[in-house]
Protein backbone atom coordinates (compact mmCIF):
# COMPACT_ATOMS: atom_id res chain seq x y z
CA UNK A 1 0.00 0.00 0.00
CA UNK A 2 1.27 3.42 -1.14
CA UNK A 3 1.52 6.24 1.97
CA UNK A 4 -0.89 8.23 0.64
CA UNK A 5 -3.91 5.19 0.82
CA UNK A 6 -2.95 5.14 4.75
CA UNK A 7 -3.40 8.32 5.05
CA UNK A 8 -7.23 8.20 3.57
CA UNK A 9 -7.73 4.95 5.35
CA UNK A 10 -7.30 6.08 8.68
CA UNK A 11 -10.01 8.55 8.79
CA UNK A 12 -12.71 5.83 7.54
CA UNK A 13 -11.40 3.71 10.20
CA UNK A 14 -11.91 6.01 12.77
CA UNK A 15 -15.44 6.97 11.51
CA UNK A 16 -16.47 3.05 11.13
CA UNK A 17 -15.21 2.99 14.79
CA UNK A 18 -17.33 5.52 16.31
CA UNK A 19 -20.43 3.77 14.04
CA UNK A 20 -19.67 0.05 15.72
CA UNK A 21 -19.36 2.03 19.03
CA UNK A 22 -22.57 3.90 18.30
CA UNK A 23 -24.37 0.44 17.88
CA UNK A 24 -23.37 -0.87 20.97
CA UNK A 25 -25.66 -1.48 23.81
CA UNK A 26 -27.31 1.78 25.54
CA UNK A 27 -25.95 3.15 28.57
CA UNK A 28 -28.19 2.68 31.56
CA UNK A 29 -26.47 5.12 34.12
CA UNK A 30 -29.32 8.60 34.55
CA UNK A 31 -27.38 10.91 32.68
CA UNK A 32 -28.18 8.39 29.21
CA UNK A 33 -31.48 9.75 29.49
CA UNK A 34 -32.56 12.35 31.94
CA UNK A 35 -35.94 13.17 33.53
CA UNK A 36 -36.80 16.84 32.28
CA UNK A 37 -37.19 19.75 34.26
CA UNK A 38 -41.67 18.91 34.29
CA UNK A 39 -41.08 15.61 36.33
CA UNK A 40 -42.06 15.38 39.76
CA UNK A 41 -39.23 13.92 42.66
CA UNK A 42 -40.50 12.43 45.71
CA UNK A 43 -38.73 14.48 48.68
CA UNK A 44 -39.54 14.57 52.54
CA UNK A 45 -38.96 17.33 55.49
CA UNK A 46 -38.58 14.74 58.17
CA UNK A 47 -41.64 12.44 57.69
CA UNK A 48 -43.65 14.45 55.53
CA UNK A 49 -43.26 13.26 51.90
CA UNK A 50 -44.25 15.54 49.19
CA UNK A 51 -43.12 16.47 45.02
CA UNK A 52 -41.04 18.78 44.16
CA UNK A 53 -39.85 19.61 40.57
CA UNK A 54 -36.12 20.14 40.98
CA UNK A 55 -34.92 24.18 39.45
CA UNK A 56 -31.70 23.16 38.56
CA UNK A 57 -30.36 25.44 35.25
CA UNK A 58 -30.41 29.39 35.68
CA UNK A 59 -33.78 29.23 32.99
CA UNK A 60 -35.73 26.66 34.90
CA UNK A 61 -35.17 28.81 37.88
CA UNK A 62 -35.73 32.28 36.71
CA UNK A 63 -39.38 30.46 34.87
CA UNK A 64 -39.96 28.73 38.61
CA UNK A 65 -43.75 28.70 38.92
CA UNK A 66 -44.91 31.74 36.78
CA UNK A 67 -47.89 31.65 34.73
CA UNK A 68 -49.43 28.60 36.72
CA UNK A 69 -53.17 28.75 37.33
CA UNK A 70 -52.43 25.47 40.61
CA UNK A 71 -50.13 23.70 42.20
CA UNK A 72 -50.82 20.24 43.01
CA UNK A 73 -51.63 19.71 46.64
CA UNK A 74 -48.31 18.51 48.36
CA UNK A 75 -46.42 19.42 45.23
CA UNK A 76 -43.95 22.73 45.16
CA UNK A 77 -40.62 23.50 43.28
CA UNK A 78 -36.99 23.02 44.75
CA UNK A 79 -34.20 25.76 43.52
CA UNK A 80 -31.08 24.23 44.11
CA UNK A 81 -27.75 26.17 43.82
CA UNK A 82 -24.10 25.15 43.98
CA UNK A 83 -23.11 27.63 46.62
CA UNK A 84 -24.81 28.86 49.76
CA UNK A 85 -26.01 32.45 49.38
CA UNK A 86 -28.32 35.38 50.04
CA UNK A 87 -31.87 33.72 48.59
CA UNK A 88 -34.17 36.60 46.73
CA UNK A 89 -37.47 35.88 44.88
CA UNK A 90 -40.40 37.81 43.75
CA UNK A 91 -43.97 37.17 42.48
CA UNK A 92 -44.04 38.65 39.23
CA UNK A 93 -46.63 36.66 36.86
CA UNK A 94 -46.60 33.68 39.46
CA UNK A 95 -50.49 33.25 39.81
CA UNK A 96 -50.90 31.67 43.01
CA UNK A 97 -50.38 32.37 46.67
CA UNK A 98 -47.10 30.55 47.99
CA UNK A 99 -44.55 30.12 50.78
CA UNK A 100 -41.12 30.18 50.56
CA UNK A 101 -38.73 27.83 52.94
CA UNK A 102 -34.84 28.78 52.80
CA UNK A 103 -32.66 25.42 53.62
CA UNK A 104 -28.71 25.82 54.65
CA UNK A 105 -26.34 22.92 53.15
CA UNK A 106 -27.11 20.55 55.26
CA UNK A 107 -30.26 20.78 54.57
CA UNK A 108 -31.86 22.17 57.82
CA UNK A 109 -34.68 24.49 57.28
CA UNK A 110 -33.96 28.16 58.09
CA UNK A 111 -36.46 30.74 57.80
CA UNK A 112 -40.23 30.53 55.86
CA UNK A 113 -42.35 33.27 54.02
CA UNK A 114 -45.49 33.85 52.65
CA UNK A 115 -45.20 35.37 48.82
CA UNK A 116 -48.50 36.64 47.35
CA UNK A 117 -49.39 36.34 43.85
CA UNK A 118 -48.48 38.73 41.60
CA UNK A 119 -46.29 41.15 44.38
CA UNK A 120 -43.11 42.18 42.86
CA UNK A 121 -41.75 43.08 45.88
CA UNK A 122 -38.48 40.63 46.62
CA UNK A 123 -38.50 38.50 49.88
CA UNK A 124 -35.21 37.88 50.81
CA UNK A 125 -33.44 35.25 53.28
CA UNK A 126 -32.13 36.56 56.36
CA UNK A 127 -29.32 34.45 56.38
CA UNK A 128 -26.44 34.05 52.79
CA UNK A 129 -26.10 30.44 53.80
CA UNK A 130 -28.93 29.35 51.75
CA UNK A 131 -28.66 26.62 49.51
CA UNK A 132 -31.96 25.73 48.62
CA UNK A 133 -35.67 27.40 48.29
CA UNK A 134 -38.61 25.28 48.18
CA UNK A 135 -42.10 26.90 47.17
CA UNK A 136 -44.95 24.99 47.90
CA UNK A 137 -49.15 26.07 48.26
CA UNK A 138 -49.51 29.05 50.64
CA UNK A 139 -50.02 27.44 54.05
CA UNK A 140 -48.34 24.56 53.13
CA UNK A 141 -45.85 24.50 56.05
CA UNK A 142 -48.01 25.64 58.59
CA UNK A 143 -50.45 22.33 58.05
CA UNK A 144 -48.21 20.01 58.35
CA UNK A 145 -46.44 21.40 61.03
CA UNK A 146 -43.03 22.11 59.36
CA UNK A 147 -40.99 24.35 61.29
CA UNK A 148 -37.61 25.97 61.53
CA UNK A 149 -34.88 23.36 62.35
CA UNK A 150 -36.62 21.06 60.20
CA UNK A 151 -34.77 18.24 57.62
CA UNK A 152 -34.72 18.34 54.06
CA UNK A 153 -34.17 14.53 53.21
CA UNK A 154 -30.84 15.16 51.40
CA UNK A 155 -30.06 11.31 49.67
CA UNK A 156 -33.46 11.88 47.87
CA UNK A 157 -32.28 15.07 46.47
CA UNK A 158 -29.13 13.45 45.59
CA UNK A 159 -31.45 11.24 43.72
CA UNK A 160 -33.32 13.23 42.29
CA UNK A 161 -30.11 15.88 40.93
CA UNK A 162 -28.72 12.17 39.35
CA UNK A 163 -32.03 11.69 37.62
CA UNK A 164 -32.22 15.37 36.41
CA UNK A 165 -28.56 14.12 34.50
CA UNK A 166 -26.71 17.06 36.65
CA UNK A 167 -24.09 15.75 39.06
CA UNK A 168 -25.21 16.02 42.86
CA UNK A 169 -21.57 16.25 43.96
CA UNK A 170 -22.16 19.80 42.66
CA UNK A 171 -25.43 20.78 44.73
CA UNK A 172 -25.01 18.67 48.18
CA UNK A 173 -22.09 18.72 50.33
Amino acid sequence: MRPLNRLLLLPVLGWALMLTAACGPEDSGPAADPLPFEHWFPLTIDDTGFEAQIAISRREQSRGLMHRESLPPDSGMLFIYREPQRMSFWMKNTLIHLDIAFFDSDGVLREIHSMIAHDTTPTQSRSDEIRYALEMNARWFRENGIRPGAQLNLGLLREAIAARGSDPAAYVD
